[in-house]
């Protein structure tokens, strides 16, 4: 049998490892949002760019348009 002493001992040693695994859960928790929050906010930032790069591919393929359209009323010998 245990004495009062050694039960007083597991009680902190329980109450510490409590507070231990509390905690580490709470640390696995800010990382986890802190992870989200990143992977979010680039998640954002990439549709941002596609968004932008689709736009300049439209913009681009206009302007080669109306360069063709030139050159073939100019009859240029790029022209095809």
């Amino acid at each position: 049998m245990a004495s009062n002493g050694d039960y007083a001992t597991k009680t902190d040693v329980k109450e510490l490892r409590d507070k231990l695994v509390e905690a580490i859960h709470d640390a696995e928790t800010k990382l986890l949002k802190a992870f989200y929050d990143y992977a979010e906010s680039n998640r954002l930032r990439i549709i941002t760019i596609e968004t932008a790069t689709t736009t300049l591919s439209k913009r681009v393929e206009i302007v080669e348009g109306k360069l063709l359209a030139i050159e073939k009323k100019l009859d240029l010998p790029n022209a095809s």
